[in-house]
């Protein structure tokens, strides 16, 4: 049997996708005659190719393995590695031999190559060896999600290295995987942020808001309400200055579909949306809402919302579920739908899904800047409307593509809006999505096109929006002491999963207390340690499987949980004493149980409170 036959019977256990496409580029005879395999000066296979007239080698022309060796060496010690570059793997075979490396990813732009590396070497050690990840000439989207796994799991411990001629051999694919990197631990820092920063504020949001989630008519109602309808999604970009005075005329013929901080601009013109969309959890978001007169607008809205906006707000109430996990929790457990809209960073990002999920065509973007337009954040009429934002030529700053073809001033955030977008544009193959924003970033997938000129294609038939909206929300409205009494027993579920889970966290202390004592005479005491250390991992194991109380508690979890598990208490050192590694482990078994402790107690003292409100509403509706 020849390596390729060998490699390729490991490549199909190893990664069944992988070895598909390798078969179908190898019975194609699709892979290219760039480079060629030669022997080294030590008889080892190397990679020679042409440049010009000039011969270059991709890896050692005198001893590939040595030069491997050196340039693991240099690499620094990690748990994690993206590797751009396979060549024929001899750098792969050293970097995997270092202490402590869990996860590798390799990317490799070019498939001659990898295809050359399976004709030319015995790779057995990479297709038995479950750290290796491989992605090979593969498209972007691809990469991005294999990307995001390490992000995701490794955030804090992984490097990217590129194979020594790699950066410069294929200088756009290295430029191009750098940017698809920074984007992607861009989002994740933002997603973290997030978390850290909103965690608790939006479970409590969510607990105080569920009683209106409950009570008022689902989303769901209104799916495909409006198909083939254009629907006009209005953001607050500066660039709705130039074109909101035309969306007056456009009430009857569109869905006019308004994000919060954008109404106070409408109203200034006299112009009514069909509907409002918030979901910010922040008391920010308050400040928009705060003394609105939005006559009989409804607000469609997710239960983390900030709890003041419902209480105030005088118009109708559609309720969402935003890729919420509590509401989808209480859905199962009350057998009730709301309906189901896709989670964005932005709110315009979550207000384009709900535009799909009511079935319009065109969607229209207007006001959808994504940039500093002429230095500004926000349009006229806006709470931001005063706010400037200059160029500082910091190497921080963001520049896109406008629509025009040049560069404009952006943010991190704003990047990630517009990523969501595209991502979602590029599966939204059965509509038309123009941009009719007039200005700011370019929106990869969308029609540009002046809202002038939109209106005169696309919106000049009346449809009964008005009207379908009024029948849904009298028809759908739910039986107000049924729902509550369905989010009472499930309360209760709830309420009693979190008591056990706490109770586990409180015996996790009590036995990591019992451990100190058994450490400060090791020797004599190491059968009772061991037994507590089991026990230990009972409870660990216990808590795994609290899969409810689990769904409310991980929000909180993760910005005080990861910190210890990731930390270097949790991890060890090289070279540490016995001693050292049992006062590692008492504090951070402490820090972890702890934690547990008290993100369980917080959220049963938010369902406490909850079910004290509910069983009010209960004796007062019977």
């Amino acid at each position: 049997m020849n390596f390729l036959e060998k490699n390729l019977n490991l490549l199909k256990d190893f990664d069944k996708r992988l070895y598909e496409r390798v078969c179908e580029w190898l019975s194609k005879e699709d892979i290219g005659s760039k480079f060629s395999v030669v022997k080294s000066r030590n008889g080892e296979p190397t990679l020679q190719f042409m440049d010009g007239d000039k011969i270059k080698f991709l890896t050692s022309a005198y001893n590939p393995t040595q030069e491997g060796k050196r340039w693991a060496e240099k690499v620094e010690e990690q748990k994690s590695y993206i590797v751009f570059g396979f060549a024929l793997g001899y750098h792969l075979f050293e970097l995997s031999k270092k202490k402590d490396v869990q996860r590798i990813l390799v990317i490799e732009p070019n498939k001659e190559i990898f295809c050359l590396a399976l004709k030319n070497r015995d790779l057995e050690w990479l297709f038995t060896n479950p750290i290796f990840m491989l992605s090979i000439a593969e498209e972007k989207k691809v990469i991005e999600t294999q990307i995001t796994i390490i992000i995701q799991n490794y955030y804090d411990n992984f490097t990217f290295v590129s194979f020594n001629i790699y950066s410069t051999n294929f200088a756009k694919e290295c430029a191009d995987l750098e940017k698809i990197l920074n984007e992607l631990i861009g989002f994740y820092i933002l997603r973290v942020n997030t978390y850290t920063i909103f965690g608790k504020q939006w479970t409590d949001n969510f607990f105080k808001n569920l009683y209106f989630a409950i009570t008022n008519p689902g989303i769901k109602g209104l799916f495909d309400r409006f198909k083939d309808v254009p629907i006009i999604i209005i953001s607050a970009g500066p660039s709705l200055n130039k074109n909101i005075h035309l969306l007056k005329e456009l009430k009857g013929k569109a869905v006019l579909l308004c994000v919060g901080t954008a109404y106070k601009a409408l109203k200034r013109h006299g112009i009514k949306p069909d509907a409002i969309t918030s979901f910010d959890g922040s008391a920010m978001n308050y400040e928009i809402f705060r003394g609105l007169d939005v006559q009989d607008i409804p607000l469609i809205f997710d239960p983390v919302i900030y709890p003041d906006i419902l209480k105030d707000y005088k118009g109708p109430l559609i309720t969402a579920n935003v890729s919420n996990m509590f509401l989808s929790w209480f859905e199962k457990q009350m057998d009730i739908s709301i309906g189901n809209i896709l989670v964005g960073a932005s709110i315009a990002n979550v207000t384009f899904d709900i535009a799909r999920k009511l079935g319009g065509n065109p969607i229209i973007f207007v006001g959808q800047d994504l940039a500093y337009t002429d230095g500004r954040s926000h349009a006229q009429g806006t709470i931001y409307e005063k706010r400037r934002i200059e160029a500082k030529g910091d190497i921080s700053e963001v520049y896109v593509e406008d629509i025009y073809g040049r560069q404009v001033l952006s943010s991190r955030s704003f990047l990630v809006f517009l990523r969501w977008f595209e991502n979602q544009i590029a599966k939204t193959k059965d509509r038309l999505i123009i941009d009719a924003t007039e200005g700011g970033a370019k929106i990869r997938g969308t029609q540009i096109m002046p809202l002038a000129e939109v209106i005169e294609k696309y919106c000049q038939k009346e449809y009964p929006i008005t009207e379908t909206i009024q029948e849904f929300l009298e028809t759908q409205k739910p039986c107000e002491e049924e729902m509550v009494n369905k989010a009472l027993r499930a309360l209760k579920n709830l309420k009693e999963e979190l008591l056990q889970f706490n109770q586990k966290a409180k015996k996790g202390l009590k036995f990591v207390d019992k451990l100190q004592e058994l450490f400060r005479c090791p020797e004599t005491n190491q059968k009772r340690i061991q037994q507590i250390l089991c026990r230990l991992d009972e409870i660990d194991k216990d808590i795994v499987k609290f899969e409810n109380g689990k769904v409310f508690l991980q929000i909180i979890f993760q910005p005080l949980v990861l910190p210890i598990l990731n930390g270097p208490e949790f991890k060890g050192k090289p070279g540490e004493t016995q001693e050292e590694v049992n006062t590692r482990i008492i504090r951070s078994n402490r820090k972890l149980y702890d934690a547990l402790n008290e993100i369980s107690k917080i959220v049963l003292e938010m369902v406490e409170k909850t079910e004290k409100t509910f069983s009010e509403k209960i004796s007062q509706v019977s």
